[in-house]
């Protein structure tokens, strides 16, 4: 009866990795890295790349479900925020759940803006504080103290200077701060003031004022960092060459045309 014959790699010392083909590499790893590396190379590349696309096909319908359903909420619900923190979690969770088995999802955490965040809720800290100063009502008397205003939007001039103001305003802390800081406020006025124009004013005006400066809106900044990290330097100035007329321009015209509409 014959003796089994050793495999050739053990009688002659012949090295498994040798049996690779050429473009394989000779990899001395473990049989994982060999496992790695066949998958990589095969025909599981197709196979991969339909999961991978049915994963993008399923996050991206996700998205539009969660947009359809944030648009809704901001129609028909009275808390913007909850709405928006209710998207935001669902969005999370169910990015967390489309991640690889072999990734940790908390890398999800890793997408989100920390130093954004706390410069957003900074400025709103200020913002409160500075309602509690009564500063808004200073705002207010510094601007009635104008030869020809009074702050009750029924005259074009009431609706130039309060544009101005708020152009102001929200280039120094921001065009969302600076709703928040007067629009306390409006809320105050006499109920048979023209308050509606007011308000429409004050949404517009403030909208176009965050295009006056780089600071004016947190956009820029987000915009004015990206760009950073691309290699251009979106400066102050090169942002305040193009954009400082033009702001002027459609702020004072808008909000004229708003109150002869309005």
């Amino acid at each position: 009866m014959h003796s089994r014959r050793p495999l050739p790699s053990k009688r002659r010392g012949l090295d498994p990795a040798r049996l690779l083909p050429p473009q394989l590499g000779r990899r001395q790893g473990s049989a994982q890295s060999f496992v790695d590396t066949l998958v990589a190379t095969s025909t599981a590349d197709p196979i991969r790349a339909h999961f991978v696309g049915q994963r993008d096909a399923r996050r991206r319908i996700g998205v539009y479900v969660v947009l359809s359903g944030l648009l809704v909420g901001f129609l028909f619900t009275s808390s913007i925020a909850w709405v928006a923190l209710t998207a935001a979690g669902v969005l999370a969770i169910a990015e967390a759940y489309l991640q690889p088995r072999s990734r940790d999802p908390t890398v999800i955490l890793g997408y989100v803006d920390g130093p954004l965040l706390v410069m957003i809720g900074g400025l709103f800290v200020v913002i409160a504080g500075s309602r509690l100063t009564g500063l808004p009502q200073e705002i207010f008397d510094l601007a009635k103290s104008i030869k020809g205003v009074g702050l009750d939007f029924d005259s074009p001039k009431d609706v130039c200077v309060f544009a101005i103001l708020v152009l102001i305003l929200s280039n120094i802390c921001s065009n969302v701060p600076t709703v928040m800081l007067l629009s306390g406020q409006m809320m105050k006025l006499d109920p048979s003031i023209v308050v509606e124009t007011g308000w429409v004013i004050l949404a517009f005006s403030s909208t176009v004022a965050g295009n006056l400066t780089l600071v004016g809106s947190i956009a820029n900044l987000i915009v004015a960092e990206k760009a950073a990290r691309t290699g251009y330097e979106f400066t102050f100035f090169r942002h305040l060459a193009f954009a400082f007329p033009t702001t002027l321009v459609f702020a004072l015209a808008g909000s004229l045309l708003l109150f002869y509409i309005v």
